[in-house]
């Protein structure tokens, strides 16, 4: 059973560099388009900014959109309030439902193949190689560490400029460190 959790505390200071509530971030991600819905034509991320600062919500932002008449195009179904709703308050799984639910079992090639393939329009090539990279893959770890994705390189930083430009003075400024 999912569980319902607030994300909007009322005493939630503004977003730094936005100079935003979080009420107001939530309905300008609305306005860009979002996972919950379709934004509205013609506003993108610049827009939906401006308009935010100047109206302040996306029903003020509607109405003067409605009364201009001009310029954007307000889907059929809008339903920002139902995406707002998911925002503050989206369905989520407890710790021991999520690990009494969730197990990773025998993967089942030929029903992977028939929804991505034949009802989803995927390449069947691209799906094969990708199951037979996922059963090698099955079994092991699933997560690394964040450092695992990184490589340490020698840095190039003016530490390093200076020891080289010692060296070539003939190491004087290591020489008068030792003096102090």
């Amino acid at each position: 059973m999912p569980i319902l959790r607030d994300v909007d505390p009322p005493e939630r200071p503004q977003l730094e560099g936005l100079k935003m509530s979080m009420d107001e971030f939530i309905d300008l991600c609305i306005l860009c388009g979002c996972d919950y819905m379709d934004g509205i034509r013609g506003i993108g991320s610049k827009t939906a900014f401006k308009m935010m600062k100047e109206h302040g919500s996306i029903e003020k932002i509607l109405e003067h959109i409605r009364a201009e008449g001009k310029g954007h195009t307000i889907p059929e179904t809008f339903p920002y309030a139902e995406a707002r709703g998911l925002f503050k308050n989206h369905p989520c799984m407890s710790e021991e439902d999520v690990k009494a639910t969730l197990k990773w079992k025998k993967i089942d090639e030929e029903g992977l193949k028939k929804y991505l393939c034949e009802e989803k329009g995927f390449n069947e090539e691209r799906v094969t190689k990708q199951i037979m990279r996922l059963k090698k893959v099955s079994g092991q770890a699933t997560q690394r560490r964040m450092d695992s994705f990184f490589t340490i390189k020698p840095g190039s930083g003016s530490m390093k400029k200076r020891v080289v430009a010692d060296k070539k003075k003939g190491g004087k400024g290591n020489k008068k460190a030792k003096r102090r």
